[in-house]
Parts: structure tokens; sequence; C-alpha cells
């Protein structure tokens, strides 16, 4: 039994050699958890030997990166006596909030609920890792049979390969940006040129996996309607800085060659869904304006078809389309009056831009700073209420100076909440998650039925891990209770020394 649990162990415990070797070369102190724990893994498993072979060329600053993002999520999460969260229902959450915040990407195979058919999301049947990286998918399906659960470097490492795999497939946008301008990707290009591709990389990439990527003569008409923009000198200027490490600001830089070329168009890439949510927050403050009463995160829908084209934006859907993916509000009993709810219509499909076959890239979601903040601040799965109130109202954002005050009846529905929960008020569960829509209306959607049941079923998940992994088996030969038989869940709590 031991050596059975110690090879499904090996299993999930590995973690990329490559980060390890990376990470121990550097002198910073940022990931030393990482470090600490990884460095004595073994270097045998299946999860490690084919997420390297992604992340072959990626360095140790991307992991470092993306677990200073994923950390606080992790932590605040219930684990087992090994420090493990639940391969299902949780894994997917994180992976899906971490690309939601960090980027605006919503990954095919992993969209929000009101965007899928499936009940259930799983990171092994994201369209990118079943396409382009079999291997992760399949070691991630196999290391999720037993349910033993993925440490955070299993997370950290599987979300830097997603991340690697998404940055590539946007490459083939710049390879047709060089044939555009006449150029090829074997030429050293001066400033000038190299900046004129890397315009014409970011508009493909916008317009997405639909663009004209062959016809020079419409490209130049794009390019040249482009110049007439109102925002036409934010890209400019967004080229220039995502380019400037790579080649620097002045444009006497010569010889610059495709490797620093897609050094460029990669930065473009990873820093694109910040830049536009420029454009999300123009269509937020619009929305402000038009609410009756701004702090209730309510538009008249009437209001809101009635408003004229935004240059880069128009509120063009219709009242059945809303109801579907359930932006509006409804009086009940139902009467003429229908809202539209600002956080969850910024959040909404018809807001994603730049479609290609993996994924797309949406608003940021405020909400999920929120979250990540309180995570940070109360580092534990849940808290009490008195705690949460003063943390909550220290939150600012970009419709709610900080510090602010919550009304007596939001302060109290969380109070209730807490009375129903014993006491405490677990941070993920699908009430708090609906309350926060009460304290920031205008940053945080209104759940529906079935995201509530979603994130019900990430709850009671973390709850039975807990319990089902108060015995632990994971333990050396010199350990005291390796002598007694295992007792039911429930009965004996072991803890183990770290």
């Amino acid at each position: 039994r031991w050596s059975k649990t110690m090879a499904v162990c090996k299993a999930l415990l590995g973690v990329l050699a490559i980060s390890i070797a990376a990470l121990v070369g550097t002198s910073s102190g940022a990931s030393m958890g990482l470090m600490r724990s990884e460095i004595r893994r073994p270097t045998s498993s299946p999860l490690q030997a084919a997420l390297s072979k992604v992340l072959m060329k990626e360095g140790a600053q991307q992991l470092i990166d993306v677990e200073a993002s994923i950390r606080p999520t992790f932590e605040a999460f219930p684990k087992n006596s090994v420090g493990y969260i639940p391969s299902r229902e949780i894994f997917p959450a994180i992976v899906r909030n971490y690309f939601a915040k960090e980027h605006g990407w919503t990954l095919k195979g992993l969209e929000p609920m009101s965007l899928r058919s499936s009940v259930v999301a799983k990171v092994e049947e994201v369209e990118v890792l079943k396409m382009r990286a079999p291997d992760v998918a399949a070691a991630l399906r196999a290391a999720s049979e037993p349910d033993l659960g993925l440490s955070l470097s299993d997370i950290v490492g599987t979300v830097a390969a997603l991340e690697h795999l998404l940055i590539e497939e946007s490459m083939a946008f710049l390879a047709a940006a060089y044939e555009l301008n006449g150029r090829n990707a074997a030429d050293a290009l001066a400033a000038n040129d190299a900046t004129e591709i890397l315009r014409s990389f970011l508009l493909l990439y916008r317009w997405g996996a639909t663009a004209e990527m062959s016809d020079q003569d419409e490209h130049k008409k794009l390019k040249d309607s482009a110049r007439e923009a109102p925002d036409w000198t934010s890209l400019v200027e967004f080229v220039s800085e995502s380019s400037a490490a790579q080649f620097g600001k002045s444009t006497d830089a010569t010889n610059i060659d495709e490797q620093s070329m897609r050094a460029a168009a990669r930065e473009i890439v990873v820093k694109f869904g910040k830049w536009q949510n420029r454009e999300c927050q123009d269509m937020k403050d619009t929305l402000l304006r038009l609410a009756p009463k701004p702090e209730t995160g309510l538009v008249p829908f009437a209001t809101f078809a009635a408003e004229p084209d935004h240059e880069v934006f128009q509120f063009s859907e219709d009242e059945p389309y809303l109801k579907k993916i359930g932006v509006l509000w409804e009086a009940d009993p139902p009467s003429k009056l229908t809202q539209v709810r600002i956080a969850n219509y910024l959040l909404g499909p018809t807001n994603c831009i730049a479609p290609n076959d993996f994924y797309m890239v949406c608003c940021l979601s405020e909400c999920e700073d929120i979250i990540n903040d309180l995570e940070s601040r109360v580092q534990a799965p849940a808290a009490e209420a008195e705690q949460l109130l003063k943390l909550v109202q220290e939150i600012g954002t970009t419709s709610l100076e900080a510090p602010h005050v919550l009304t007596e009846a939001v302060s109290s529905t969380l109070k209730e909440l807490e009375r129903s929960y014993e006491n405490t008020v677990p941070i993920h569960s699908p009430e708090f998650r609906q309350w926060l829509n009460l304290a920031f209306p205008n940053e945080c959607p209104h759940l529906s039925g079935r995201e509530l049941e979603e994130e019900s079923q990430e709850l009671r998940v973390a709850r039975e891990w807990q319990e089902n992994s108060k015995v632990c088996t994971r333990l050396p030969q010199w350990h005291p209770h390796l002598a007694e038989p295992p007792r039911p869940a429930g009965e004996v709590e072991i803890e183990v020394d770290a």
C-alpha cells in the first residue's frame, strides 16, 4: 500500500525540471517557497516531463510571476494534510480566474458557466492542450483519476504552460505581418521597419482568426483606416512601449533580428489584455453615467438601447440575447422595467475581442482583483463577518473610492450569512460571491442559478476534500502513526509536522 501510494504521489508531485534549474540560479527571493518545496521533488513524473517539453525555453521570471498571482488563491482554499487542493472544480476555477484577471483571456474549454453547455469544466479539456500539448492533457487526466490532489507548483506549471502555448499561437500573426509589409523573417530590420511590422501584428491580433493575412493591398487599406481612427495614437504608443525593451526607443536602431521581433510581439500579447481594458473602462464610465442610481449597478434597458454608438463600442444587443446570457435584471413580479446589470454586461461575451481558435480577450474582471485582495489579507478559507466587512470597506475600485461605508442592509446580509455557516463566512462560497454583488454592484456580477450551482459544487468538493484527507497515508517509515491502522475520516485527525 505504501509503495502504491508513493507511485501515485510521484505522478502528481513532479514539477518542471527546467523551472527548478532556473529558480536555483536566481537570487530573487520572490519564489523561495516554491523553490524549497520543489527542489526535493522527484524528477520522473509524467506531468513534469510533459510540462518540461512545453516550457523548455521559458525562464524563471514567468514562473515567479504566475506563482505570485496564484499563491493567495491557493493559500485561501482548503487543503488536505499534505497541502494539496483537489484537482476537480477548484483547480479549473483557479486557472480560469488567473487568465481572467491577468489577461482577460477566456479559454476555449474553460469558459465561465454562462458561456458553456457542460456543467463540469476540466483543465485537461482546454482546447489548446488537447491540440498542441496532448501529453500534458493526458498527464493531467491521469493525475486527476485518483484525485490525490495538486500542489502549488503543479498549478503554476500548468498555467505557465497554457500561457506559453497561447502566446505561441499568436506568432502566426507575426509571420503574416512580415509578409504583408513585404519583408522576410530572416531580414535584419531597421527600427522604423520593425515598428511597422509590429503595428501590423497588433492590428491582426486585435482582429483575430478571421483577419486577412495575405493580401498586401487590403492590409494597406486597413492600416490607413486605422491611422485615421481616434485610438491610433494609443496604439502607436503601446507598440513603442512594448518593443522598447528589445530594441529601445531610438529610431536609429538597426539589425533587429527575428528573435527580438518575437520577444516584442510576445510582450504585446502579454500586455494586450490590460491595454485594451481602457475601452472596457470607457464602457463602464458610460454605463455609470446612464444609471439613475449608480450605486445599484443597474441601467434601464430602454436607456441602454437608446445610447448612440461610441467610437470603439456600441450597445446594440437586444433584450432576448441579454436575458440569455444573464445580463438582465427583471422585477419580481415581472414588470416593464427591465434593467441591465453593469458588471454582468462588462464581462459578457459581446465585449470579447481578438477571437482565435483557442481563446478570446475580454474585459478584465475587477471582481477577481477584489477577491484576490481578500484572499491575501484573510489567508484562510473562511473569516468572521466583522473582519470581512472591515476589509471590504478598505478596498477601492474604479467606481468606488476607499474607504467607503456599506449600508446597514448590506452589512446585515453578510452577518446573516455568517450565522448560517456557524459563525464564519467561507470566502469561496456561492453566497459570499453573491453578496459581493451587493457590496460592489458595478464590479462583481450577479450569479445566475447555474453559476451558483457551480460555486456550490466547488465548496462541497473543498469540504469533502478536507474531511477525506484527515487520515494521512503519506508517512515516512519512522513516523509513529505508521504502525496504527487507518481510521475512518472524522474519528481522528493526524497532524504531521512540516
